[in-house]
């Protein structure tokens, strides 16, 4: 709901009004009672205005007309004392004594309008209007009242017939500003705005709504000069702080953000949008702990943020704790169930986990709510991906790319699809362009080795696999990858050090483990204890663990290629594939060379081009001959 603007011209009106227009009488005690009242109004003092109007009122010697007029300037000093609904006793009773005040019935709707009871504020300035068509302060408040219902186009219409009526009236303006803000129409927003500070140039509320709308249009810095003016008409003005807060972290100024988010908690408490302005910037400054203490803080507060749910579970996701992270966001959901975003990331953490169904249904949802989403289509290409759909994944790439010529990891995402397919010069083409935009996403130089590999290029896939450990010392990925390809040259020792470092990095990773022990073997030594002591560690599932047992002598390659054969028919092939490349390293151990050629030439007709083994057996057959 957009900003409400409550008119301010209602006590200035009431005074000039009272003034040129109350009736001479005789009756000079309440008279004069009565306009100490309007002295003590006028100066803010609405405890000493209250008393003075209720002498007057109970001096019993004002007309009807007068008497009305007593109870409608009381009911305004009560309002402006925060007391609603003593205001709506006495401009009820104004009423009854003059049914034709329209400022009595536009007084009261202002009143009901800050109750929220808009329906009733809506029908008191329909009577207004009926009864003086030129009360501009009754469209601006009926304007008030729709848009606080959502009809913003009915409130702009209002707020167009008050301008006519007063084109000095900055609270229209002010307010047709926020009623397009709202409709997403900024630049009509800002000339309102521009307007209104015009007229009326100290009113805090007005500079800060510019401020929004300069945000919202991504004019961070002019946006900040408004929050500046704001805050130094109003030093207490906390929301200001924290927007003015929210603007130096998307500036990346995290810093004076945090300071503005400190500030704005000094001067409120309990602003729930503070602690999660502040938890945003701690989780930019890497702080996820202390960002989900902020989030927690918001929620707390206002436990209807879906905006705090949906930060809290990205800080989960990135400490790995992707079921509180999902638990989160589907609050975020139930909240805002049109928060495109929310599905966005919940279909990102699927994916982590491995539920490649469930990602796609919240990327198609994401994309039905919001076409333009590109991290949706990276992120459904990637679960089509991973079901093998790499068609699917490389049309969902290629979207992503259109929506987002920059998105370096579409472009790694559909190479590592093209080079999966076999089309490696493609691939090292989508490889070079997310180097080209990041010459530091190791990732990248990672993948494009990998294509290097696969085209038998080994020189240049080192140099990329270097390339990426030198940007990222700790990824396990590359060294395994390294590692990889010097087994396939025979440089066996090296091979070693790399698969060491890697089950290092990731000691769960089962071929890490498999591999160290073939590096070990084939340069002559005897690896077995150092693969069974790695067992307990190691995520045994599958195939892995049967090769696993073959290379220990727990069971025998008959044994393992049974259990190949009835692995789950999607994966059969690639199953099979990596049983005979094992196999025929088995082989080569026991030094049966003539066996280990056969089997390997099995895998070279069984595996897929992209698949590890594949480029294993060829080595292998390679050095046979």
């Amino acid at each position: 709901m957009p900003p409400r603007f409550l008119p301010r011209n209602r006590l200035v009106w009431l005074l000039i009004f009272v003034v040129l227009f109350f009736p001479a009488s005789g009756c000079l005690q309440g008279r004069t009672r009565f306009d100490a009242g309007l002295v003590a109004q006028g100066r803010g003092d609405f405890d000493e205005a209250i008393k003075f109007f209720t002498l007057a009122i109970n001096a019993g010697d004002l007309t009807r007309q007068d008497l009305a007029h007593a109870h409608t300037n009381r009911g305004v000093a009560y309002a402006a004392k925060g007391n609603n609904r003593r205001a709506i006793e006495d401009f009820n009773e104004a009423i009854r004594l003059n049914p034709d005040d329209a400022e009595a019935y536009t007084a009261r709707g202002n009143a009901y309008s800050r109750k929220g009871d808009n329906d009733l504020a809506i029908q008191d300035y329909n009577e207004a209007i009926r009864l003086n068509p030129d009360d501009a302060e009754a469209f601006t408040g009926r304007g008030n009242a729709a848009s606080a219902k959502g009809d913003n186009d009915l409130a702009i219409h209002d707020y167009n017939e008050a301008v006519r009526l007063n084109p000095n009236d900055a609270t229209a303006y002010a307010s047709r500003g926020a009623a397009y803000r709202t409709k997403g129409d900024k630049e009509h927003a800002i000339r309102d705005y521009d307007e209104a500070i015009r007229v009326n140039p100290n009113d805090a509320v007005t500079h800060y709504n510019r401020g929004l709308a300069y945000a919202a249009k991504g004019d961070k810095d002019r946006a900040i000069r408004d929050y500046n003016e704001a805050i130094r008409l109003d030093p207490n003005y906390a929301v200001a702080y924290s927007s003015r807060g929210n603007a130096y972290g998307s500036k990346g100024e995290l810093d004076l953000a945090i300071q503005d988010f400190n500030e704005a908690i000094r001067l409120n408490p309990n602003l729930a949008e503070a602690y999660a302005g502040r938890g945003n910037t701690a989780s930019a400054k890497g702080d996820t702990d202390r960002a989900i203490w902020d989030y927690d803080e918001a929620i707390r507060l206002s436990p209807n943020l879906a905006e705090a749910y949906y930060n809290r579970g990205l800080a989960y996701a990135a400490k790995g704790d992707k079921d509180r992270a999902i638990r989160d966001y589907n609050e975020a959901i139930r909240l805002n169930p049109n928060f495109a975003e929310a599905y966005t990331s919940r279909g990102l953490s699927y994916g982590t986990k491995g539920d490649n169904d469930l990602a796609i249904q919240d990327y198609n949802e994401a994309i039905r709510l919001n076409p333009n989403i590109a991290l949706a289509y990276t992120g459904r290409g990637f679960a089509s991906a991973g079901k093998g759909d790499r068609d699917r994944a490389i049309q969902d790439y290629n979207e992503a790319i259109r929506l987002n010529p920059n998105d370096v990891i579409a472009y790694n995402n559909r190479g590592n699809a093209y080079r999966i397919k076999g089309d490696n010069d493609r691939a090292i083409q989508d490889f070079d362009k997310a180097i080209r935009l990041n010459p530091n996403y190791a990732i990248a130089y990672n993948s494009r080795g990998n294509a290097y590999r696969a085209k038998g290029d080994n020189d240049r896939a080192i140099h990329d696999y270097n390339e990426a450990i030198r940007l990222n010392p700790n990824d396990a990925v590359a060294y395994f990858n390294r590692g990889l390809t010097r087994f396939f040259l025979a440089m066996f020792q090296a091979a070693q050090v790399d698969f060491e470092k890697a089950l290092e990095l990731n000691a769960t990773f089962p071929y890490c483990a498999i591999w160290l022990y073939l590096a070990r073997a084939r340069a002559g030594q005897d690896g077995r204890a150092e693969l069974a002591a790695s067992v307990e560690k190691l995520k045994l599932v599958g195939i892995a663990e049967q090769i696993v047992s073959l290379f220990l002598g727990k069971t025998t390659t008959d044994d393992l290629f049974s259990v190949a054969k009835r692995s789950d028919p999607k994966w059969r092939k690639e199953t099979l594939c990596e049983a005979q490349y094992y196999a025929g390293q088995n082989a080569l151990l026991r030094g049966n060379k003539t066996e280990a050629g056969k089997i390997f030439s099995a895998a070279v007709e069984t595996c897929p081009p992209n698949m590890v083994e594949y480029s294993g057996a060829q080595a292998e057959l390679k050095q046979l001959k």
